[in-house]
């Protein structure tokens, strides 16, 4: 299964860096506050980030969270290291 599609996908080191800072953001959040009350604006607060930079990756919460489940499962089908 691959990542949803994100506005801008990262190419280098320090894009990546800011997409996983997204997506531990909102899974923080998530485990603190009911879904319904997250925002981009919320999820861009809590990554230290501006919300331009946010949405150069993502269209919105739902995206984010959409990759975060994506991620997930990738961690989950990963067969254990012996």
């Amino acid at each position: 299964m691959t990542a949803p599609s994100t506005r801008r996908a990262p190419l280098q080191a320090r894009s990546s860096e800011t997409v996983e800072t997204i997506l531990n953001a909102a899974s923080a959040l998530l485990a603190r506050v009911p879904f319904e009350q997250i925002t981009t604006s919320r999820i861009a607060e809590e990554a230290a980030l501006s919300v331009g930079a946010l949405y150069r990756f993502y269209k919105d919460k739902q995206e984010i969270f959409d990759a975060i489940a994506v991620r997930e499962l990738a961690e989950f089908r990963e067969p254990a290291l012996p």
